[in-house]
């Protein structure tokens, strides 16, 4: 940061001393046009230290994102589907581009409970250190569907919290849909894919 400013300082005192020179050898124009060159000067030193300031920020943002996590997410999403039912593979897909730290997530079967069945309210749990590829496969190696399934994942990490609604159904031709969507805890929506002509938000 200090060596910014020096440089930014070094191109105002750069600029100033050029318009000493100009005024020295043109007397009659800075005297002649003694408002317009201050005004022009000091709106070039302002955009010099807008430029240093924003490039500041920009700096301090890009610290904080890899500290943190910045604006990234996760979602789960479930692969390589048994032909009679259930997923073999589950998939934490990061999205953005800072890593994500400590991200916890869990796995409600939203069905279950409405069944009344405490069994839904953990599923699988889990917990990553760091997650910074694009994603990270977990220790999966049968996941068990019914033939409509709801399931609710809560996220955590150290730059927020967030929850996924993935609700699966198997198609009449055997392959299976699925619809995702991922919203803060605020309602604000991050990703959304949507395969059912009414997916079932909020149930």
């Amino acid at each position: 940061m200090w060596i910014t400013l020096l440089s930014n300082f070094g191109q105002i005192v750069l600029l100033g001393g050029a318009l000493g020179v100009f005024l020295g050898v043109y007397p009659e124009y800075g005297q002649k046009h003694r408002r317009v060159i201050l005004g022009a000067t000091v709106a070039v030193a302002l955009l010099i230290c807008g430029v240093a300031t924003y490039e500041q920020q920009m700096a301090a943002d890009e610290l904080l994102g890899n500290t943190t996590g910045g604006n990234s997410f996760a979602y789960l999403a479930l692969f390589d589907f048994h032909a009679s039912s259930g997923a073999k593979q589950a998939v934490v897909v990061k999205t953005g581009k800072f890593p994500l730290f400590d991200l916890s997530l869990r796995v409600v079967d939203v069905d279950l409970l409405d069944a009344g069945n405490a069994a839904g309210w953990n599923i699988f749990s889990t917990t990553l250190p760091e997650v910074d590829s694009s994603g990270v496969i977990l220790p999966v190696s049968n996941w068990p569907l019914r033939p409509t399934t709801h399931l609710r994942i809560f996220f955590s990490a150290r730059n927020g919290a967030w929850t996924e609604d993935l609700i699966l159904e198997k198609a009449p031709e055997g392959y299976w849909k699925a619809d995702t969507r991922v919203v803060t805890g605020s309602g604000k929506v991050l990703f959304e894919k949507v395969e059912f002509p009414h997916p079932r938000w909020g149930q």
